[in-house]
């Protein structure tokens, strides 16, 4: 609408924001995305991540031009965003950042290879209640634990090197119900492990390096590397072999698990993963391989909602509202990978409401017959219905709350 400006239109979200009862909208979608996945087994991909929000302390809806650059400077103190934190920008090679963390979780399906957004939680380190960025982690494992469809298969969280860390590893094999996939360091001082076969302490690196040399690498497979950093080997296919050893931690050495050995033509060193799933082949071994391959799936996500979907330039200055806004964006994510999948079967259905209209209206299938169908039927809706109508429409069958439902809304009656 013309007449509303950007301040009113932002007010109008940050209320509806804030009518949303954030801790139930979560229950429910993950209990939702949980009936999907519940006849598989799943990898729950998890990452964290930062936002920035370099500017905070400027007044969100102020620009020089309407409201002049001695106002803004006068009144700048006085509209800070809610907590905002130090925090690491990602973008700008890891140096220091101002705004919030997230912390997210996608679900990949073994069989069904479906994806889709779990949850994100955005959070900051000056909360009472923060403790770590782990913590926020558990918080998180533990609401999909609490929502997700029971079932006899495994949920294997995936981690990038960041969960190469005891503390994890011990909730993990004592405390929680999920298994584990970790990428672990392959430096000089890469994590030492027991290898079971010969009972020495040495470094996954080490390990990885005799198995080489010793001829236990092998089954090579060619892939295409759509991520290399190197120039020479992005988007082209490279070879890889495969390895695996059984080992232990040596803070938990009763526990056996698998260490899986990829050595790749575009890296010097080798990719390093351990896991407690039980692996017996090298068929196995490759399969989460890929599978660690696929993690990048929750990359594409931060960045889709920072790039695409504007997660970084919102001006609400609540901190629940941030994490309320930041929710609703990977609800939406899903919904889009959900009509990209979909996009045939909408086609189809869209063709078939376009021949109704040619044999109803006697016209033949030409040239034009697309664009009257667009003149006649699609347009006047935008000038016969406005969006007023519609929303008003929506909020009255789709959002005043059923009695025998979960409340999602607090709503108040208009008298």
């Amino acid at each position: 609408n013309p007449e509303r400006t950007t301040r009113t239109v932002i007010s109008a979200m940050s209320n509806t924001l804030g009518k949303l009862n954030l801790e139930k909208f979560q229950e429910i979608h993950i209990e939702k995305e949980g009936r999907k996945f519940s006849s598989e087994k799943v990898f729950l991909f998890i990452d964290g991540g930062d936002i920035q929000k370099q500017y905070s302390a400027q007044e969100p809806y102020a620009s020089e031009e309407v409201f002049g650059e001695p106002y803004i400077r006068t009144n700048n103190k006085d509209y800070p965003l809610e907590k905002v934190c130090g925090n690491i920008d990602g973008d700008k090679g890891h140096k220091p950042g101002r705004g919030y963390f997230l912390e997210g979780v996608v679900a990949y399906g073994e069989s069904s290879k479906n994806i889709s957004g779990l949850n994100l939680n955005l959070y900051s380190t000056a909360e009472d209640e923060y403790k770590s960025a782990f913590d926020e982690q558990k918080k998180g494992l533990e609401k999909i634990k609490e929502n997700f469809e029971p079932s006899c298969f495994d949920r294997v969280v995936v981690e990038d090197r960041g969960g190469d860390d005891v503390a994890k590893f011990e909730w993990y094999l004592h405390q929680s119900d999920f298994s584990f996939l970790t990428r672990i360091n392959t430096h000089k001082r890469s994590r030492k492990l027991i290898n079971l076969e010969t009972g020495e302490l040495e470094n996954g690196l080490e390990i990885a390096t005799r198995s080489k040399r010793e001829g236990e690498i092998g089954a090579e497979k060619k892939w295409k590397n759509k991520h290399s950093k190197n120039p020479e080997f992005k988007n082209k296919k490279i070879t890889s072999r495969i390895g695996y050893k059984k080992v232990a931690l040596k803070e938990f050495p009763e526990t056996s698990l698998t260490l899986i050995l990829a050595w790749s033509d575009c890296y010097k060193e080798p990719l390093l993963l351990l896991t407690d799933q039980k692996i017996t082949s090298k068929t196995d071994a490759w399969k989460y391989f890929f599978v660690y391959r696929k993690r990048w799936e929750i990359e594409k996500m931060y960045r889709e909602l920072k790039q695409d979907f504007g997660l970084e330039k919102t001006r609400v200055r609540s901190l629940q509202k941030q994490k309320t806004l930041a929710f609703l964006l990977m609800y939406i994510w899903n919904f889009s990978k959900l009509l990209h999948k979909k996009k045939s079967q909408l086609l189809e259905k869209a063709v078939d409401i376009f021949k109704i209209y040619l044999k109803r209206n006697q016209k033949k299938d030409n040239e034009f017959s697309f664009l009257n169908f667009l003149r006649e039927r699609i347009h006047p809706l935008s000038e016969t219905y406005s969006y007023r109508k519609y929303s008003q429409f929506f909020s009255e069958i789709c959002l005043e709350p059923n009695r025998k439902q979960l409340r999602m809304f607090l709503y108040e009656r208009m008298s």
